[in-house]
């Protein structure tokens, strides 16, 4: 289990990804909505999000 300070820094690291990728962070309900190029996704907590999930997911979803 991760303590509030090891999430307050995932949540900086997660914030500071999104800078760099230009994605935007809004809130969402009680959560967080992470959009821009390729990445969309819904969370509740920043803190608990890998950097990975923020990569593209070009062509992933076909309709």
């Amino acid at each position: 289990m991760m303590k509030d300070r090891d999430i307050d820094i995932a949540r900086q690291k997660i914030r500071k990804a999104c800078a760099e990728r230009g994605l935007r962070i809004n809130p969402y309900g009680a959560g967080w909505w992470i959009e821009g190029a390729g990445v969309s996704i819904v969370v509740s907590d920043l803190g608990y999000l890998n950097v990975r999930e923020l990569e593209p997911a070009w062509g992933t979803i076909e309709r």
